[in-house]
């Protein structure tokens, strides 16, 4: 994880090397979340998890090289997350246990795009750190014979669940430039580092040794385009280039 932060801060370090176009806009999503417990136990994936928050981007604009036009970009996003996972409870088979977890997070990541189709659409990847702090929690107990379920509030204790947490992100895609905004689909996988219960060896009646929670989430959004358009300095440039040229011209031909 240490080479990924370093090369992580140099791509970041590259993007705002240069002038850029700050992008803001909104999201909401739907999705997956699952559970790594050790020792290995296993676990259905938990449907119906939902996401949405705020965002921002900075591209750089009008890059003179290969390394600013495929790596000239950064965002940050502050979003709602809910997270979760399904087992079978302890002692009874017939019984299904499910835990979801609402959570704000923090991605800070590299973003890579090209645009294609004169700027109309563009491709981009996401590769990036979390930070997290859980709100709440709720449990869910399934009779798996009468198909009756049962929900609760979890009451998260300082002595047995960790409120914060941290992890990784990725994902890959796309959207549609329509003037000075753009509409975009995403999907994307949260890999969590930190545990949401306390070690068994911290408090003794968790099963667990490590319970990071990952995510898999398809997210739609919507941004704004900050300031001139894309490409507007570069046009400026070509045109004076253009006019000093012709000048020079003239000066020959008199």
């Amino acid at each position: 994880m240490k080479r990924f932060v370093i090369i992580l801060i140099l791509a970041l370090g590259a993007s705002v090397a240069v002038q850029g176009q700050h992008f803001v806009g909104i999201k909401g999503g739907w999705g997956v979340g699952d559970a790594r417990f050790y020792p290995n136990y296993e676990t259905p994936l938990a449907y119906g998890m939902l996401n949405g928050g705020v965002t921002w981007r900075y591209y750089t604009e009008n890059p003179r090289s290969l390394v600013d036009r495929y790596a000239g970009g950064i965002a940050a996003e502050l979003e709602f997350i809910q997270r979760g996972f399904r087992r079978e409870m302890f002692g009874d088979k017939n019984v299904e246990y499910k835990r979801t977890v609402n959570s704000v997070i923090l991605p800070f990541m590299w973003q890579p795009h090209f645009y294609m189709a004169q700027k109309r659409f563009l491709a981009f990847f996401n590769a990036g750190l979390t930070l997290q702090y859980n709100i709440s929690s709720k449990e869910y107990l399934k009779d798996l014979t009468t198909g009756i379920e049962t929900e609760s509030d979890y009451e998260m204790l300082a002595v047995r669940d960790n409120r914060w947490g941290y992890g990784l992100c990725g994902g890959v895609g796309f959207g549609y430039n329509a003037g000075r905004v753009t509409i975009s689909a995403e999907g994307r996988y949260y890999f969590g580092y930190s545990d949401i219960l306390k070690r068994k060896t911290v408090y003794e009646d968790n099963f667990f040794m490590r319970s990071p929670l990952d995510n898999i989430m398809i997210s739609f959004g919507m941004s704004y385009r900050l300031g001139k358009d894309l490409g507007d300095e570069g046009r400026q440039t070509r045109r004076a280039a253009r006019r000093e040229l012709q000048s020079a011209v003239e000066e020959v031909t008199q």
